[in-house]
């Protein structure tokens, strides 16, 4: 076994030889060698392995509410992680690129149960949550990570489907401060034919969280457009709660987003969230909340004595607060159910504590980004990186005599030998702006950690063998009311899509600060909601980092970029894919931006690494492109 695989204690031997897994209800029936459903259990001689042990597929600090708890430490941050692979098959899973994992690359950082809780001490989080998908089948690697974090003071959360046996179940909540579980519908068929599951486990793991442990807990339900959001379902589902589980129990009704295997589905209109909400309360649920919009009347808590707001929010901003630390209603006196201890003071959206001012005499602590990838994507000796840079502009496209400064570019990222010159022929144009830009917002895909959405960075700056960017700190904070936006920095910290761009961008501007964006599973929409944000004037400039097809012959290859070339230059989003362009969710986001703002795109260069490097066999495709 290698340091990441653990033996495990619930399975047992079939009479035919088969090892069966007995953590959940599908109880996998293993030969040796074989994985279960979940992936990451496996039969390795005469017992079940898990291969995922002190391995994530990536990390993030976020505000408790987004797990969603409403009624746990509210206005906390919470440090998230996950592994890979589920024991569901959900069909409309938001986090299908983890969950849905087959490769063991998609477990990208490693970390102990003490790293992961020394980190969320250090980040100044309240808790530890583990989410993105399900913990029943990295059971063992989380109780330790709860009991290294209980060491601490933190808590432990986790985000759960609760499709998990009896003797397991007991074992695992044990470790637990809080759990929310998605009860994904109410009836035996959706979750059969659309979950791979069966809601009466799900019931039974329900009433035992609320009535034979000390977990606070709280439901999530997706609403889908014509599957799980009928008015009888969702009043069967509450009339439910509240006989077998209580009226104080948090329901969440969330917005469905097309995804995975149900791209055909329509958006949950808010309407529906609000139906389904109004749906609860009449039959006696005291907590329902409203997700994924903007609703200050469906997501604040009332306090169920006097009616008043005793936690105002708007998605996940808390505004006033009229609890005590223990919960009480400031004005009535009724305890609020849930885990309170008073509202967290000075924390912005996203939860990332902002640094005070330093004591006189003492400079304020700055973090600083490493380079990842200095002297392989490009050199570490800063006069050996400004020969290269010199080299690329000379091989670089000309621009015209008197350009026009586009708003936005789209550039290559591989090493500075193969996509360099191309990479150059798209700086040049921003050059005559190098006075006026003052902000660039740079966007690239995530090769080295999956993840749902988009991640900025918490460092203050970025290194590069030519001096630190400083980061647009105060930018990065607008994008706190996006749920799909989070603070990543393990999931930038191996990144190169991004980081090869800084060296030009010291080289062609003067003054400016970098709002860096790595973009995982996120939709064209999500991606331009952001851009819109961030637009501004032509103090700014963005930058989409984007290689075009990968490993394809010559001849293939440039056939298959100049047909992504003239999508793009067509503003035509639907025709470009991620085998055409591996940062395709930027480029498309960025497309559509441009498209609403009556932009025209600009080829300045299409070459590939056989252009460029020699190699002619097996090339990758490399575009430059400007928006103005």
């Amino acid at each position: 076994m290698d340091r990441f695989t653990v033996p495990t204690r619930y399975w047992h031997t079939l009479d035919d030889g088969r090892v069966q897994c007995d953590v959940c209800p599908r109880a996998c029936k293993l030969r040796d060698g074989q994985k279960g459903v979940c992936f990451v259990r496996a039969r390795e001689g005469e017992g079940v392995v898990l291969r995922s042990y002190g391995r994530s597929s990536g990390f993030c600090v976020d505000p408790v509410e987004k797990k969603p708890l409403n009624h746990f430490l509210p206005g906390s941050s919470t440090f998230s992680f996950g592994t890979a692979g589920c024991n569901l098959a959900c069909r409309f899973c938001q986090n299908w690129d983890v969950t849905k994992s087959k490769e063991i690359d998609t477990l990208a950082d490693e970390a102990s149960p003490e790293t992961i809780a020394r980190a969320a001490t250090d980040l100044g989080c309240r808790s530890v949550a583990f989410t993105y998908n399900d913990p029943t089948i990295f059971l063992e690697y989380a109780i330790d990570v709860a009991d290294a974090c209980h060491d601490r003071g933190l808590s432990a959360v986790a985000v759960t489907a609760g499709y998990i046996c009896p003797e397991p179940r007991a074992d695992f909540y044990a470790h637990l401060d809080a759990a929310n579980v998605d009860l994904k519908g109410f009836t035996e068929d959706f979750y059969r034919h659309t979950c791979g599951a069966d809601l009466g486990v799900v019931l039974e793991s329900l009433e035992y969280l609320r009535h034979d442990t000390d977990v606070w807990l709280e439901l999530t339900t997706l609403l889908i457009p014509g599957l799980n959001d009928g008015d009888a379902e969702l009043d069967t589902m509450t009339t439910w709660v509240v006989e077998h589980l209580g009226p104080d129990v948090p329901m969440h009704f969330s917005a469905f987003h097309p995804d995975y295997r149900m791209v055909d589905r329509t958006p949950t209109p808010p309407e529906t969230l609000t139906r389904a909400r109004h749906i609860a309360r009449c039959n006696g649920v005291r907590y329902a909340y409203t997700g994924n919009v903007h609703d200050r009347d469906g997501q604040a808590t009332l306090c169920h004595g006097c009616g008043a707001i005793v936690v105002e929010r708007d998605w996940y901003t808390i505004g006033d607060y009229g609890l005590d630390d223990h919960g009480y209603c400031r004005l009535c006196g009724v305890r609020v159910p849930g885990v309170f201890d008073g509202p967290a003071e000075g924390w912005g959206t996203k939860r990332l504590p902002r640094c005070p001012e330093p004591p006189p005499g003492r400079e304020r602590h700055v973090t600083v980004r490493p380079s990842a990838v200095a002297g392989a994507f490009y050199p570490a000796d800063a006069d050996e990186l400004r020969a290269v840079l010199a080299q690329c502009f000379t091989a670089a496209v000309a621009p015209p005599s008197d350009p026009t400064v586009p708003k936005a570019l789209v550039v290559p990222h591989a090493g500075l030998p193969y996509s360099g010159p191309v990479a150059a022929s798209a700086y040049l144009r921003i050059r005559p702006g190098r006075s006026t830009i003052r902000q660039v917002v740079l966007l690239g895909p995530s090769h080295r950690v999956p993840f749902r959405g988009l991640a900025s960075s918490g460092a203050d700056t970025w290194a590069t063998p030519l001096g630190l960017v400083p980061l647009d700190t105060e930018a990065s904070r607008e994008l706190g009311d996006f749920p799909w936006v989070s603070v990543a920095d393990a999931t930038h910290a191996p990144e190169h899509s991004l980081e090869v761009q800084l060296p030009f961008l010291q080289t062609v501007l003067e003054d400016f600060e970098l709002l860096p964006l790595l973009t995982g599973h996120a939709t064209t929409d999500e991606v331009a909601s952001v851009l819109d944000v961030l637009w501004s004037g032509p103090e700014t400039v963005i930058v989409v980092s984007t290689d075009l097809s990968h490993y394809h012959d010559y001849a293939a290859a440039v056939n298959l970029d100049c047909r992504t070339a003239a999508a793009i230059t067509a503003l035509r989003t639907d025709d470009i894919d991620d085998a055409d362009a591996c940062g395709a969710h930027s480029l498309r986001g960025l497309l559509q931006a441009g498209r609403s703002r009556n932009l025209e795109v600009e080829q300045l260069d299409l070459r590939n690494s056989g252009d460029t490097a020699g190699d002619r066999h097996r090339v990758v495709g490399y575009g430059a492109f400007a928006l103005a």
